[in-house]
């Protein structure tokens, strides 16, 4: 396209101009019929020019409603060589005239008017002709025979609709159809089959020259019209505020992840910029560490915009309304939320209205979606926090083991390397790695609790009954001292049974298979296998192969046999990389 800028994807804008192209050349090969200017004409006139103003926007498609009857019945009352060149021209610059007061670039205007101009024209053609076929005779009152040519005529104007609005949104514009999309076609088609009748009634008077019926009926007709506009239009604006919640509701993305939470945000700012039709939509949230900004639009237009706005928006407000031409140089009414935290500005949204609506419900739905976005970045922003400090209350634990021991906290800082990489292989999610990481870290808190004098004795044989008593309550210890931690999730469970075995022979509880939770019996296996790779004082430390031959022969007995076989092919692996790190430090 050159170096002319347009909104729209390629495909569209190459099938729009050459579809207007085509179909310009269609209408000049029929050729030109002039008829003189009068009454009827100008009445002609008038209608086409208002019907296609008033074309009802509630659709993220170009479904056009409201003036294809009236245009149909337009062309019936003309000879085609005049009505078809003269309402195409008429069409095309009510068309572009409606999207430039939309503020629409140049480019964009052009390209959406040569697409709706064509494909309006297309319709009545295929209605036209099929009525013809049906009923070829002059049409001037209503029989059985007519009113069957009038029923194929809208039929095929309407399939013809729904298969464009089809290939139109899924082909050319790539959208995905929702319940929402269909809805609007049902109801649009709707509104198409009430004008299809109020306009035949107009029609045969017309045509029969009751024009004093007529103009009195054109007013009934108008005011039933705007009537239908309005309940129609609340109607479909319920259902779309009903299908946005609905899907705000459903937004998937995971809290701990920053780039999921903005990819969720931003298709469903896309959404909404299209089903609103909003020109520009930008939330906005200020951190300890930075400034989180969430826009599907260049941001540069909101570091221009948000200090303006701050000083047309000077008080505190639930929503501050911006009229348009109140900022210099962006010509759209805005809609400002603001997040305040002890009378200070913590975030906010702006959302440019691309077509003033006067709804009911606009405001209430933008402050249930800000208020939502808000407490999403909350509880990203809290679990952060939560996790620094569960960093922090770890670091003092594992210090507390450190000064008890230093073996025992260099043994579990292995520990927890072993685990992780155990939880990873077995496609646990981060978060869950994490926890899997911290748990090596703490599995042996509960010894900080042990005399000095037990640390020295090197086997089971040298220890008192109360001293061995003592050492299989160091996994309750450390339950009790993590529980109540909530942030550690399962880790105080795995901790208590990190020395249960499968066949029931270990201890606090002699727990045995299923008893046992799998984060349990991970954290046993990488507790285990740390203790052959690098020894205890109650043991020799073995090789590697020596190592994983030990935990295979526990298979069953020690650990469960599924466990095992599903991380020993990676054992040898891990305990490599794990000694190669050992002696770098």
């Amino acid at each position: 396209m050159g170096r002319i800028k347009t909104n729209y994807p390629k495909r569209f804008v190459l099938f729009s101009l050459v579809y207007f192209i085509l179909f310009s050349v269609f209408v000049a090969l029929r050729g030109f019929q002039m008829v003189s200017f009068d009454i009827k004409l100008l009445i002609v006139t008038i209608f086409i020019l208002y019907f296609n103003y008033i074309d009802l926007k509630v659709s993220k498609s170009f479904h056009i409603s409201f003036n294809i009857p009236v245009m149909f019945f337009i062309f019936l009352l003309y000879p085609i060589r005049f009505i078809l060149p003269y309402s195409f021209i008429l069409v095309f610059i009510i068309f572009f005239v409606r999207k430039i007061m939309q503020k629409r670039n140049f480019a964009d205007a052009f390209i959406i008017t040569f697409f709706l101009s064509g494909i309006q024209s297309t319709y009545v053609l295929i209605g036209l002709y099929v009525f013809r076929g049906v009923y070829p005779h002059q049409f001037l009152h209503v029989g059985v025979i007519q009113i069957f040519a009038l029923l194929c005529a809208f039929l095929a104007m309407a399939v013809s609709d729904f298969i464009i609005y089809l290939f139109t949104n899924k082909i050319l514009l790539q959208n995905n159809f929702t319940k929402n999309d269909f809805v609007v076609v049902f109801y649009s088609t709707l509104s198409d089959l009430v004008l299809f009748i109020l306009f035949l009634m107009l029609y045969v008077l017309y045509v029969n020259n009751r024009y004093g019926i007529a103009l009195f009926y054109i007013f009934a007709v108008f005011v039933l019209i705007k009537i239908f506009y309005k309940i129609l239009s609340v109607r479909l604006e319920i259902f779309i505020y009903a299908d946005l919640l609905k899907r705000l509701n459903n937004l998937q993305y995971n809290i701990d992840d920053y780039s999921s939470i903005e990819k969720a945000l931003l298709d469903y700012f896309k959404t909404i910029k299209s089903d609103l039709y909003l020109e520009n939509v930008y939330f906005y949230r200020r951190t300890y560490e930075d400034i989180l900004e969430i826009t599907p639009d260049d941001k540069k237009i909101f570091r221009y915009l948000v200090p303006e706005v701050h000083s047309k928006c000077k008080k505190m407000c639930d929503l501050c309304e911006i009229k348009k031409g109140k900022i210099k140089h962006y010509p759209f009414e805005i809609l400002y939320l603001r997040k305040e935290h002890a009378e200070k500005e913590t975030g906010g949204m702006l959302i440019s209205l691309l077509i003033r609506r006067n709804s009911p419900y606009l405001s209430n739905y933008l402050k249930i979606l800000f208020n939502r976005f808000n407490g999403i970045i909350d509880l990203h922003v809290d679990r952060d926090e939560n996790r620094e400090l569960l960093g922090n209350i770890i670091s003092i634990l594992v210090s507390s083991i450190e000064g008890s021991d230093k073996e025992t906290v260099t043994h579990s800082k292995r520990v927890a390397i072993i685990a992780s990489k155990i939880a990873a292989i077995l496609g646990y999610p981060e978060n869950k790695v994490e926890l899997f990481k911290y748990a090596g870290l703490l599995h042996d808190v509960g010894i900080v609790t042990y005399s000095r004098s037990i640390y020295a004795k090197k086997s089971k044989t040298e220890l008192t009954e109360d001293e061995w008593n003592m050492i299989k309550e160091h996994p309750v210890i450390g339950y009790n001292v993590l529980k109540n931690i909530r942030s550690l999730g399962e880790v105080p469970q795995w901790i208590l049974e990190h020395h249960e075995r499968f066949d029931g022979k270990g201890f606090p509880y002699g727990k045995k298979g299923d008893e046992i939770s799998r984060g349990g019996m991970i954290l046993n296996l990488a507790n285990v296998f740390d203790s052959f790779l690098f020894g205890k004082t109650y043991m020799n430390k073995v090789t590697v192969n020596m190592a994983i031959k030990y935990i295979i022969k526990g298979r069953g007995t020690i650990f469960d046999p599924d466990l095992i076989d599903r991380v020993a092919p990676h054992l040898e692996e891990i305990a490599k990389d794990l000694i190669k790190q050992s002696i770098v430090k």
